[in-house]
């Protein structure tokens, strides 16, 4: 969320269950169980993404606003909303094409709510990038926090091949968003981003710092693409053989790059072209 909100995206929660001062800077929708208040907000962002649609088909290089919702415990109220089953299902969707983007906080994997059916678990497991976090417990206090580990799985990848994976500091949870700069801006972005000619750092170390916050096979694909310099199609990276991607179609390379372009690792172009013509550049 922080490193979302200073690339510039617009962030709204959707949170029933909000106590005083939590998500202090966005804006929430869903307080004091207002369930009501959050089905017209699910309805009215299903019905955005179908008008960002039709712009994207009339305007050239459509690129509105970003905009990322966040559902904290989405599957223990999506029953009392009579659209979420058809919101889950737009998400699903390949909306970040129009810079939609959607955040699931939840303690389950549960369809519960939404029918429960195979086809939207299959659904579910082709199109979440999923993260499951780990806490530890103080053993005075009996409170939990953050233990910056956690099991990240891709899209289309079973939960028996998900990765290990260990956060950075910064991304640990804040209840106040106000006080969020330029000048905390994580690595990630602040050395992508706000690079100039001139910086004594040398380009490797700059690159090795963006690098060691992916993991594989993201932390390949965006090494790969870096050091080309320029746009590369999915088909120079397919060809590339790198050892992260071994076994994996070209389908598959295009979700990663796409990964890679939501999160402001780079740029994806994908109008009008196939799997093998898509292009990638690396910021």
């Amino acid at each position: 969320m922080k490193e979302r909100l200073l690339l510039g995206h617009q962030i709204t929660v959707l949170d029933p269950h909000r106590e005083y001062g939590q998500w202090q800077g966005l804006v929430c929708i869903g307080d004091g169980m207002d369930y009501e208040a959050i089905d017209r907000e699910l309805l009215a962002f299903s019905t955005e993404v179908r008008s960002r649609y039709k712009q994207r088909s009339k305007i050239p290089n459509y690129d509105p606003l970003k905009r990322t919702l966040l559902c904290d415990e989405f599957t223990q109220w999506s029953s009392h909303c009579s659209h979420a089953a058809t919101f889950f299902e737009v998400c699903l969707s390949d909306i970040r094409k129009i810079n939609m983007h959607v955040i699931f906080i939840s303690h389950y994997r549960t369809l519960k709510g939404l029918g429960g059916t195979v086809g939207t678990a299959d659904a579910r497991d082709a199109g979440l990038l999923e993260l499951e976090l780990e806490a530890q417990v103080d053993p005075d206090t009996k409170k939990a926090s953050p233990k910056l580990l956690g099991w990240l799985k891709y899209p289309g990848v079973s939960l028996k091949n998900r990765q290990r994976v260990q956060l950075s500091q910064w991304m640990k949870w804040e209840d106040s968003f106000l006080t969020l700069s330029q000048e905390n801006l994580p690595d990630t972005v602040a050395k992508g981003e706000r690079q100039k000619p001139g910086i004594s750092e040398s380009q490797e170390v700059i690159e090795l710092k963006v690098s060691d916050s992916l993991s594989e096979p993201l932390k390949s694909l965006w090494l790969y693409a870096k050091k080309r310099g320029n746009w590369v199609t999915n088909k120079q990276i397919y060809k590339a053989e790198l050892a992260a991607i071994k076994g994996k179609k070209m389908n598959d390379i295009r979700r990663y790059l796409g990964l890679l372009a939501d999160a402001g690792y780079g740029e994806i172009n994908e109008e009008d072209k196939s799997d093998s013509t898509v292009l990638f550049l690396a910021y």
